[in-house]
């Protein structure tokens, strides 16, 4: 898969996890990913992201697992 990650993700909000590793994901993770309230695994590995880690990842308060290795991510999960 390539391409940006669209902002509708964050309509995705029953959702519990994806796997979206090793694909060719491309530009910054969306804001609208903190309104995915249900999710516990988020996996974005090896893909072509750059910019900050969005400070709404800190209301998943379910997440359990990230993987954002093999990126340009740069800041820390925020809790």
């Amino acid at each position: 898969l390539t391409g940006t990650i669209p902002t509708e993700i964050g309509l995705l909000s029953s959702m519990k996890g994806y796997f979206m590793q090793e694909n060719n994901f491309a530009g910054s993770l969306p804001t609208e990913i903190g309104k995915m309230s249900f999710l516990t695994f988020s996996r974005w590995g090896s893909n072509l992201l750059t910019g900050t880690i969005p400070t709404e990842f800190g209301s998943l308060r379910k997440v359990k697992e990230v993987w954002m290795h093999g990126n340009k991510l740069h800041g820390t999960l925020p809790r």
